[in-house]
């Protein structure tokens, strides 16, 4: 798995070495969102036919599937398992023929008695299922942790000045339709005390000046008048200030 690809996990390289070289693959397929098998058009439906007979080969059984065998196998696939991927199961087919997939019982799925069946493929796909579910949800786990543990950076001058524009310029469109309305809104004490510190910060309002949840509905909207009197907008009024 190439750097660009682990990068793409969103894990510290700690978490990461958690993995093996299948679960890592398996994890990149899920992020990836492959196209699953019931959204194969004509073109990747005749492909993945070619690979059930690759396949057969592969695995060394003799006889290649007959013609109407693997139409049945291609078309059962798509229908029974339309939500699986054509890469999911080229892994789950690689990992049973490897001894890495249990059948329910526990023992290994690497055995075909040579038989490539629906009822081979659903064994392989049931416990690469199974195999799958755990590993994402340790990769789930392991995300959230990650997300936990990676401190938030505090929001830059320009972040906060944009932020705090925004939020009086809003204010003042309200106030800007109805004085009085506005005036006796039940406005949030905690909107005008962020409007506050923001025109303090920008020079607008004295930092001596003391205000109290009593008094500081006045001193906001006293600037709220200015504006209206000046002509101009919420941001040429405080940038010429």
């Amino acid at each position: 798995m190439t750097n660009l690809t682990k990068q793409h996990l969103g894990l510290p390289h700690s978490s990461i070495k958690q993995f093996s070289g299948d679960e890592l693959e398996i994890v990149a397929y899920h992020l990836d969102s492959p196209t699953k098998l019931g959204e194969y058009n004509e073109s990747q439906r005749s492909s993945l036919a070619s690979y059930m007979q690759r396949m057969v080969e592969m695995i060394g059984i003799r006889e290649p599937l007959g013609e109407s065998e693997l139409t049945f196998l291609v078309k059962t696939l798509i229908s029974e398992f339309k939500n699986f991927s054509g890469h999911d199961l080229d892994r789950a087919i690689k990992m049973a023929m490897t001894g890495k997939l249990l059948d329910r019982n526990g023992d290994s799925l690497g055995t075909h008695y040579g038989s490539f069946n629906i009822m081979f493929l659903s064994n392989i796909i049931w416990a690469y299922k199974k195999y799958r579910n755990t590993v994402i949800s340790k990769y789930n786990r392991l995300k959230q942790r990650a997300m936990l543990d990676t401190p938030v950076a505090p929001p830059s001058k320009e972040e906060v000045y944009k932020l705090g524009l925004q939020l009086f310029t809003e204010e003042y469109k309200d106030f800007n339709l109805d004085n009085e309305k506005y005036i006796d809104s039940e406005t949030y004490t905690l909107k005008y005390y962020s409007m506050h510190n923001f025109l303090m910060n920008n020079g607008v309002l004295s930092k001596d000046l003391e205000v109290s949840d009593k008094t500081i509905r006045k001193v906001i909207t006293e600037v709220f008048f200015n504006i209206q009197k000046s002509g101009k907008t919420p941001k040429e009024y405080i940038i010429n200030f």
